[in-house]
């Protein structure tokens, strides 16, 4: 289930960003998903906003088949048209696009099979400079950060979503919630020739992100 407020992603541009935004998400979190899965099994699998389908296609997570659906995650039309309920339903960089979380999360909760998890994978904005490098309010990266929150305002999503998840899920019936944070690198100041790689792709996504962040703004707001 995929939704983009500009058109899909068939430009190489786009495509090589998605492709950067995965391994930065994979080689951060260390794997494709946290959640503690039974893979002994066939399961069945919602990937919400699969982009270019990185995440979709390396899971597989003993799935059989898989079938890709473009419509709006939003949609209480589209919810209503998926036939299966599924053991892990999977979101990741989905923030741009949500307007409500209590819906959408209340929607996967009753799309879940028992005992079955949901995990999403997310940033949280304003972007913030962990440790003790001096950032001042003229820094370029956090007056595009500021101009993005206040853009995604405008179109009614919400910049904080992830910090709503420790309230929102224990109220719809979720158990076992577990929150976890992680530092994304950005620039050109890591030491080690690991991180120097992970924060220049870090630092291309975000410049290619802005790219398209003037199309949307243009056709948006």
């Amino acid at each position: 289930m995929s939704e983009y407020i500009l058109p899909a992603p068939t430009n190489n541009i786009e495509s090589g960003r998605l492709d950067h935004q995965h391994e930065i998400f994979i080689r951060t979190l260390g794997s494709l998903n946290k959640a503690p899965l039974d893979t002994s099994k066939p399961l069945k699998v919602l990937d919400i906003g699969c982009g270019n389908g990185n995440w979709t296609m390396l899971s597989r997570l003993n799935t059989r088949k898989l079938t890709f659906q473009q419509a709006s995650a939003e949609s209480a039309d589209s919810w209503d048209s998926l036939q299966d309920r599924f053991d892990f339903i999977h979101g990741r960089m989905i923030m741009v696009f949500v307007r409500s979380w209590p819906n959408l999360l209340k929607r996967c909760y009753d799309k879940l099979t028992p005992g079955g998890w949901i995990e999403i994978q997310d940033l949280q904005f304003p972007l913030q400079c962990l440790g003790e490098s001096a950032v001042t309010a003229k820094c370029r990266t956090l007056q595009w950060s500021d101009g993005l929150v206040k853009g995604m305002q405008m179109a009614g999503v919400s910049p904080a979503g992830a910090m709503q998840f420790a309230y929102i899920l224990p109220r719809l019936g979720f158990v076992d919630v577990s929150l976890e944070d992680r530092q994304m690198l950005f620039g050109e100041w890591p030491e080690s020739e690991e991180d120097k790689e992970l924060a220049e792709w870090g630092w291309r996504t975000s410049d290619w992100a802005r790219e398209g962040g003037r199309g949307c703004c243009s056709r948006r707001f």
